[in-house]
C-alpha cells in the first residue's frame, strides 16, 4: 500500500462549549445540541436564578443519561463587571490621537469625559497602561493621572457606547474578583457538587492566599466542590503554576485572555 493511501486517525482534542440561554434552555433544544456534538454546557451566572440553573442542570443530566452521552457542566461565575457609565448622546466617536478623561464623578456633559461602574478605576491606573473598550475595538493609553481622574489618548480608533465593557491587560486593580454574588453562587455549586464539572471566574490575578482576588482562593473554594477552575486574565496566567499546587487542573481560556495577551 502506498503512503498516500495510509490515513492515520488523530484523536479529536477539540471540544464544543455551548452557552445555555433563553433560546436554548428547553429540553428539546438541549437534546438537539447534544446530538449535534456539544461537549460542555456553560451556565452563565451573570443571568438567571439558582432555580432556573438547577432546572437546566437537571434537564441536561437527564438527557445525557437518556442519550448515553456524557456532557460536562461549566458554571461561569459573574465576577466584577467593569463597564462604562452613561455617555451623553449614548455614542461617541474616538479618533486616533484624541484625548479623553476617565473620572470618578462626571463634572460636565462632554461625551469625552467617561465614567465606569468601578468608581475608583482612575485611581488604580498608572501612566502608560492600556485600556481596551468594547471587546478591544477601541484602545486608549493612560497619559496622565491625578486624584480621581486619568487622562487617556486613543491608540485604536472606533466608537464607544454607554455601558460597554472595559478590559485592562496588565493593570493591578483593587477590585475583588470574588464578589458577594459569586460566593452565594458557589453555595449553589456546593449543593450540586456531583453534577458541576468546571467553575469559571474572570479577573483572577494573584496567587497569594490572603488576597481577596487570589487564584489560590478560587482553587481552594472549588477543590472541595468541583475538579477544575479557569482564568481569563493575563495576571492570572502568570500565577497558574503557584495555584496548581492547590488545584492541579487549572485552565486558562476565553476571549478576554486573548485581548490581554495579544
Amino acid at each position: 500500500m502506498s503512503e498516500t493511501n495510509v490515513v492515520q486517525s488523530a484523536p479529536n482534542r477539540t471540544k464544543i462549549v455551548a452557552t445555555v440561554g433563553p433560546g436554548s434552555r428547553s429540553p428539546a433544544i438541549l437534546r438537539k445540541l447534544i446530538e449535534a456534538g456539544v461537549d460542555v454546557f456553560r451556565l452563565n451566572f451573570a443571568h438567571g436564578t439558582h432555580e432556573e440553573h438547577a432546572a437546566v442542570l437537571a434537564d441536561i443530566r437527564t438527557l445525557s443519561r437518556d442519550l448515553g452521552q456524557h456532557v460536562a457542566i461549566l458554571q461561569d461565575l459573574c465576577g466584577p463587571k467593569i463597564r462604562l457609565g452613561p455617555i451623553p448622546g449614548d455614542v461617541v466617536r474616538c479618533l486616533l490621537g484624541e484625548e479623553f478623561m476617565l473620572v470618578t464623578e462626571r463634572t460636565s456633559n462632554s461625551p469625552r469625559e467617561l465614567t465606569c461602574s468601578y468608581r475608583d478605576l482612575p485611581n488604580d491606573l498608572k501612566l502608560g497602561e492600556t485600556i481596551l473598550f468594547a471587546d478591544g475595538t477601541v484602545a486608549m493609553i493612560v497619559t496622565n493621572t491625578e486624584p480621581d481622574r486619568a487622562q487617556l489618548k486613543v491608540t485604536l480608533a472606533g466608537q464607544l457606547r454607554s455601558r460597554q465593557g472595559l478590559n485592562l491587560p496588565g493593570s493591578e486593580l483593587a477590585v475583588a474578583s470574588l464578589t458577594d454574588k459569586d460566593l452565594n453562587d458557589l453555595d449553589w455549586t456546593s449543593r450540586h457538587a456531583d453534577e458541576v464539572d468546571f467553575v469559571g471566574l474572570s479577573f483572577v490575578r494573584t496567587p497569594g492566599s490572603k488576597s481577596p482576588f487570589s487564584l489560590c482562593n478560587l482553587c481552594v473554594l472549588c477543590v472541595s466542590v468541583v475538579k477544575h477552575s479557569f482564568v481569563n486574565n493575563h495576571r492570572g496566567t502568570e500565577d497558574t503554576e503557584v495555584a496548581q499546587r492547590n488545584q492541579p487542573e487549572t485552565m486558562s481560556l476565553r476571549g478576554g485572555l486573548q485581548l490581554c495577551t495579544s
